[in-house]
């Protein structure tokens, strides 16, 4: 059966207009909050960049500090190693006289005496062959025989006194002391690696790097 509309065509039209403009509205409303979320979903992502932003100008600005304190130890570290090479070079022949005196003072035979000593530092000669000596050392004495003389020249020649090596005989003559008879001599030898100290290694500081 076919509906019967009694009312008037105007206000039919009216109602039609009124559902397109509240579809209209529907519609806009949609749109803005659409709008609303993506432009929240925006400010979101900006919010976080800025963040990001922030920490890596932090992050720089303490790389920054880090340099600087870096830049203040690789001037004191190079002070350090200046030093050292000062340090080394000027001890690389230092005899070890404390230890030296006491040697001497304990090989040194009964009825000899030692009345002058000199030596004489220097590196190796790397041209040179065999064991490498380190400068010479001579002495002078007196004995009261020449049995005395000859036991002082077989510790000097021994293995006894590791400072010392390859020693030789300068000159050996009879002398007298007041009215007693004895022998005045003359001896050197070489100096090893032993005799020096080992104070270029004790004065210059180890650091951790």
């Amino acid at each position: 059966m076919r509906p019967i509309n009694l009312l008037p065509p105007e206000q039919a039209r009216a109602a039609k207009a009124r559902r397109g403009s509240a579809l209209v509205v529907f519609l806009f409303v949609v749109f803005l909050v659409g709008l609303a979320g993506l432009w929240f979903m925006k400010s979101q992502s900006l919010a976080a960049a800025v963040e990001d932003v922030d920490r890596e100008r932090a992050a720089n600005a303490r790389l920054e500090n880090d340099i600087a304190a870096l830049s203040d130890a690789a001037d004191a570290l190079n002070l350090y190693e200046s030093r050292s090479v000062q340090i080394t070079e000027s001890l690389a022949v230092d005899l070890d006289w404390g230890r030296f005196m006491n040697d001497l003072g304990r090989v040194l035979p009964p009825r000899t005496w030692v009345t002058s000593l000199s030596a004489s530092a220097a590196p190796p000669d790397p041209a040179a062959t065999g064991t490498p000596t380190y400068g010479s050392v001579t002495f002078a004495g007196t004995a009261f025989d020449y049995p005395d003389a000859s036991t002082w020249f077989r510790t000097l020649d021994s293995t006894e006194w590791a400072a010392v090596g390859g020693a030789w005989v300068a000159s050996i003559t009879q002398a007298q002391i007041a009215d007693f008879p004895t022998v005045a001599f003359s001896s050197s030898a070489s100096l090893t690696e032993q005799s020096f100290s080992d104070r270029a290694t004790t004065r210059i500081v180890e650091i951790s790097e």
